[in-house]
């Protein structure tokens, strides 16, 4: 049964290269979206649940798989994958088998392999661990896709949107229970990091955190929050209490060029679908 189906549109034959696709796959879910560039549809966008296999390769490929009308011949295929475990690197040293070698001095549970990709930000490269088989897996169901970390389209974000702001943070918060924060001052990348939460006093708890160990001033510096609608009501008031501009983000009128539901849909897959491409 293709589950996607139902929230995908009907695309007439040989129009598919006009539509891009955007994917975002944690441990327990892919996150999808549909947009097109060149209409005002859109975008479409989704969930598709990972099964209870306990290879998570093997969930991912079904997930897939069992939902065709995503296998199409596409005009862009961008993805992201999460994971704990990766390093930032200035990209002037950086190089990819030392990055590895780094990585499995650094943690303990290396998964698969590791693979690389440019931050976004403040000229630095993030190297992270990809359980084994899923890049084959996605290079050869997908016409070449671009892979990157899921810290990388709000890193790329920051730089294009936020360029003329000087000290600020970032929260993007979704519903799978994980706050992603950027911290920049000046031109400087402070902080990139996902911390998993058990309720809303935790994620106060990680941005002030963060906004404290970054030297940021309460009255002056912003902490910018997007994502899940709801978390963000709970959130905000929360921060306001101890910062004087804690505000929700205000996506950027580039995002209208997705479709005119941009707005609507979640803040991960809106800037993945903008990395590279603003």
């Amino acid at each position: 049964m293709d589950n996607a189906q139902s929230i995908l549109p009907s695309i007439p034959e040989g129009q598919h290269r006009l539509w891009s696709l955007a994917l975002d796959i944690n441990t327990t879910q892919v996150d999808f979206m549909l947009y097109n560039e060149h209409g005002a549809t859109g975008p479409h966008y989704g969930t598709l649940p990972l099964g209870e296999d306990n290879d998570f390769t093997t969930a991912l490929e079904n997930a897939v798989y069992n939902n065709p009308s995503l296998l199409n011949d596409w005009g862009r295929v961008v993805v992201t994958i999460h994971s704990q475990h990766y390093v930032l690197i200035p990209r002037d040293i950086f190089d990819p088998q030392q990055a590895a070698a780094f990585m499995k001095e650094m943690f303990t549970q290396v998964q698969g392999c590791v693979l690389s990709c440019e931050a976004g930000i403040d000229s630095a490269m993030i190297a992270w661990d990809v359980p084994q088989g899923v890049e084959p897996f996605l290079k050869r169901t997908f016409s070449n896709p671009v892979i990157v970390h899921h810290l990388t389209p709000l890193c790329h974000y920051c730089s294009n949107v936020h360029s003329n702001e000087s000290n600020y943070m970032l929260l993007s918060l979704d519903n799978n229970k994980a706050v992603h924060i950027i911290a920049v001052k000046g031109d400087r990348l402070m902080l990139a990091n996902t911390f998993l939460y058990r309720d809303v006093n935790d994620i106060e708890y990680y941005a002030m955190a963060v906004f404290e160990n970054c030297d940021f001033n309460a009255r002056h510096d912003k902490v910018l929050i997007a994502g899940d609608n709801e978390l963000r009501s709970e959130v905000t008031p929360k921060l306001r209490q101890r910062v004087a501009f804690a505000m929700p983000e205000v996506l950027p009128t580039t995002a209208l060029k997705l479709g005119n539901d941009a707005l609507n849909a979640p803040f991960n897959l809106i800037s993945l679908a903008l990395y590279e491409n603003h």
